[in-house]
Formats: C-alpha cells, structure tokens, sequence
C-alpha cells in the first residue's frame, strides 16, 4: 500500500463523529469520495485505531452504497483485516458489504474465519448478516454449500425470527 497521508485534521475530523449522525460521516464522504489516498488511509487506520474502525467501515460501505467501488488491494486489505474488527456496527457494515464486492481469492480464508466467527454473535444484526455472508462465500467456495444448508436448517429451527427471515432470503437465493 501507498504512505499514508492523513492529516491529523483529518483523523480528528473522524475521531469527532458522535456515532449517531451520519450526515456529519456524509459530508466527509462528499468531500473525500473521489480522493483516493483518503480511502488507502482509513483502510490502514482501520486495522490499527478500534475508535474509528466504525466510521471508517461506514464511510467505506456509504461509497459502495452509492455505487462506487475502490481498488480491489484496498477491499482485500479490509476484508483480511476483519477478523481485528472489534465494534458490533464495524463487523455489521463489512458483513453488509461482502455482496457488493468481488471477493479476493486471498482473503477468503480470513473472510471464512470472520463470517464465522459473526455466526456466534449476541448481536442479532451481525448474527443475521453472517448467514448471509456463508452464502457470499459458496458462491467462491462451492464445497462448502452442503455444510452451509446444514447450518441454515438448523438456523430454521433455532434462530430467532429476525434471523430466520435472512437465512430464509439466503435459502432462496442458495436454492
């Protein structure tokens, strides 16, 4: 990756967000989407500051959201990184972003780990999306699609409702 650039303007303007309102992390975006040496330093910021790593996975989904991508280095270093991530919302926004990426043969073990780690989560959000994300992942590890069925029929029988609606979504598209 490219030296880091970041102000400490910069990373003080992200340290400033509240967590709640993200009209302020939008205008940041507005600002920042097309720099980018902006987005090679929250991917590096990502991995080393657990403070910002929920604005920064926001601000990374956000430009996907508005259909925008960036390098697939840049993808690959976060998604390796993601087993590191610690706040709920952080692992919630990297899940959410697995179908919107092409997902790097190289980081497919580390997204395996993360996706199934996710699968043990309180959080009923995270806990929801990592289904979809086993789902993500036959789609570039075929031999995994018995295993991943099991754990959706046991999912059927035991999760709570909110996570049986995406397991069921997941079903659909798996069948």
């Amino acid at each position: 990756m490219k030296p880091f650039t970041m102000s400490e303007e910069q990373i003080l303007e992200l340290n400033e967000w509240d967590g709640v309102h993200t009209e302020y992390l939008i205008n940041i975006y507005k600002r920042e989407a097309s720099n980018l040496p902006f987005w090679t330093d929250l991917v590096t910021l990502c991995e080393s500051n657990i403070e910002l790593q929920k604005a920064i996975t926001w601000l990374i989904k956000h430009h996907y959201d508005q259909k925008n991508k960036l390098p697939d280095e840049l993808i690959s270093a976060l998604l390796k990184a993601s087993n590191q991530l610690e706040q709920w919302e952080s692992k919630l926004h990297v899940l959410q972003l697995l179908p919107l990426v092409s997902l790097p043969a190289a980081a497919l073990s580390d997204i395996e780990m993360f996706v199934r780690n996710n699968l043990k989560s309180t959080n009923t959000f995270v806990k929801a999306w990592a289904y979809n994300g086993l789902y993500e992942l036959v789609q570039h590890k075929p031999e995994l699609k018995t295993e991943v069925k099991e754990l959706f029929d046991v999912a059927m029988k035991t999760e709570r409702a909110s996570i049986k609606a995406r397991v069921k979504k997941v079903l659909l598209k798996l069948d």
